[in-house]
């Protein structure tokens, strides 16, 4: 079965060079942070303490944005991957509002730097659209698109009713992390990659010792921050007792110039209200970028993917779908990538052992959260002892091995049930 984790993607073939990473000889004897894992979390968390006056080192092990960052749908919206109700009733009103302009903050963030000249290459496009698969939603009556006006947007027998957003973007989330990390680069940060961690020891009289099996053998810190997401979960043993790895999954198609603006009118990233429900935009050459899909357990094949892919289009969009086979225009690209999930879909940023620290479990919102996460984590890390205070009110629970994955199998298909029999009440 063709590896669909690390299967190439339309991000891959149309990405900019990355900036070349540190050399071993680069490495220091030591420093003041090293920082494993070189998705969006790790490179905004090394940037921000090496701004910060850090030395700081950041350990890939494989290529930097190979996991989650530089494979996902390419989305950015504020909020969580637990909404709001969920957080209010699991950590009270106050915590809510404080991690809701947390998140807004995140928001803002990815905002600036996808407007800035160094950043271009992210293609970034404004706004975003959220459709509901029921007439039980929780639309703003005054804002909202009911079935009739959806027309002007989307063409689709399904959806009842939609809101527009205008922060809300889409982008090319790979040119993105390239992007970030040519500036963690030039502001000093030392980047080594295809350095896996193999094991990690105390070190008499203080600080960590990182064993790796690339060229590099061994590197030095005071301490230590875990930022590897949905990969490497195995080799932690403090991680994978309160993190799980989940599935979702992506599809693009071949080009269709004058065909998919007939069917999908808006320009905006396109997503519905269901816990696993489908995310879609169009992008460079009119392709359809389409993802769909949460899974725990096992893993699809890109065959399986591009028939998944087709399936769910005909389910949704079903003119499209017969006219892209009238067409011979196929999906082309297809992959997966892992998320870290919480039980309670929160994320852990903090400490984790004396001298070791963690900022995971963003799940399927996490280019907003990620990086403001990280920026909070940076604060505290640096010497401000209150910058943690609302992600210490997040409780770390126990994921419980495979039987959590069997358990979140069921969760999730049972909510994909929850939603099934709401689309016809």
């Amino acid at each position: 079965m063709s590896n669909s984790t690390y299967a190439h993607t339309w991000y891959d073939e149309t990405g900019i060079k990355p900036v070349d990473s540190n050399k071993p000889e680069d490495l220091r004897q030591s420093y003041d942070f090293l920082v494993i894992g070189g998705g969006l979390a790790g490179l905004v968390l090394a940037l921000s303490l090496r701004k910060g006056g850090a030395e700081v080192a950041l350990l890939e092990a494989r290529k930097v944005a190979s996991g989650a960052s530089g494979r996902n749908g390419g989305f950015c919206s504020d909020g969580w991957a637990a909404n709001r109700a969920v957080i209010s009733q699991t950590l009270g009103m106050e915590v809510s509002e404080v991690l809701q302009q947390i998140s807004s903050e995140g928001l803002n963030w990815m905002c600036d730097r996808v407007s800035m000249l160094a950043y271009e290459s992210s293609q970034v496009k404004f706004g975003g659209l959220n459709l509901s698969l029921s007439n039980r939603h929780s639309f703003d009556k005054n804002e909202v698109i009911n079935k009739p006006d959806l027309d002007l947007f989307i063409r689709s027998p399904r959806y009842k009713a939609g809101i527009k957003t205008n922060k809300e973007f889409h982008f090319h989330p790979l040119n993105f992390m390239r992007s970030l990390m040519s500036e963690c680069i030039e502001n000093g940060v030392h980047i080594f990659e295809d350095s896996s961690v193999i094991s990690v020891e105390r070190l008499i009289g203080g600080g960590f010792g990182a064993h790796c099996n690339g060229s590099l053998t061994r590197v030095v810190a005071k301490e230590l921050v875990y930022t590897t997401g949905g990969y490497g979960l195995n080799k932690n043993s403090l991680l994978s007792k309160i993190i799980l790895p989940v599935e979702t999954f992506i599809a693009v198609s071949e080009p269709m110039p004058n065909l998919l603006d007939d069917y999908i009118i808006t320009n905006a990233c396109v997503s519905d209200t269901r816990r696993a429900g489908n995310y879609y935009r169009k992008i460079r050459e009119n392709r359809l970028l389409w993802g769909m899909g949460i899974r725990a357990l096992g893993q699809s094949s890109i065959d399986q993917i591009l028939i998944s892919a087709r399936n769910d289009l005909r389910a949704h969009c079903p003119k499209l779908e017969q006219i892209m086979t009238q067409n011979g225009i196929k999906f082309e690209y297809a992959w997966s990538g892992k998320m870290a999930y919480a039980r309670h879909f929160l994320p852990y940023v903090g400490k984790l052992e004396d001298g070791i620290y963690t900022a995971v479990g963003f799940g399927g919102h996490g280019m907003n959260t990620a990086p403001i996460s990280a920026i909070y984590l940076a604060k505290f890390l640096l010497g401000d002892s209150y910058a943690l205070t609302p992600f210490n009110q997040i409780s770390r629970l126990p994921v419980y091995g495979v039987l959590g994955k069997f358990a979140a199998e069921a969760t999730y298909r049972y909510m994909a049930m929850r939603d099934s029999i709401s689309e016809f009440n």
